[in-house]
């Protein structure tokens, strides 16, 4: 966890660097996992004509979640501000709830788990404002792998994703 923030952290601190453009910036805030959980925030840099690297922080069942990778635009047209993307996003993509119940009482516990998500979606370029959505699937996660263990273990497992994810948000260009 703690190599997972610091590398946040690099990632967020390059991307506002004295350095970078404010034109090729964006804010936005979603729900999905590119807005680091159930809701969040994303900001997005413009590293190339056709390409965006973005960081992502916000909430899941068990607290913080964040998100690093990038999008690729599909469309020549560089004018083209809202356009056709492939995503690759790399940070919290599950959660998994084990209920811990008693004769009287149940509670919760959550466990948040890290790996690779691709997506395909429609939406706005760094530095313009709009809308955006993804259909996502995940690629990697512990989480299959701990759902494994607590079935050996005898424990019930209700329900396992099948690995498709939606997201939306807005972003504002700076």
């Amino acid at each position: 966890m703690m190599k997972s923030t610091m590398l946040s952290a690099a990632i967020a601190a390059a991307l506002l660097s004295s350095t970078a453009n404010a034109e090729n910036l964006a804010i936005g805030i979603g729900a999905g996992i590119p807005y680091g959980g159930i809701t969040g925030a994303n900001i997005s840099y413009q590293v190339a004509d056709h390409v965006d690297a973005l960081g992502a922080l916000g909430l899941s069942l068990d607290g913080l979640a964040w998100e690093v990778g990038g999008r690729a635009y599909l469309s020549a047209a560089q004018e083209k501000h809202k356009d056709w993307r492939l995503t690759a996003v790399y940070g919290t993509n599950a959660v998994i709830e084990t209920k811990v119940c008693s004769w009287w009482d149940c509670e919760s516990e959550y466990e948040s788990f890290n790996g690779l998500t691709l997506g395909v979606g429609w939406g706005t370029r760094a530095g313009y404002r709009g809308w955006n959505f993804d259909l996502l699937y995940i690629v990697t996660t512990g989480a299959d792998d701990r759902a494994d263990e607590l079935r050996d273990e005898g424990y019930e497992v209700d329900k396992q994703s099948n690995g498709l994810a939606l997201s939306f948000g807005y972003q504002w260009g700076l």
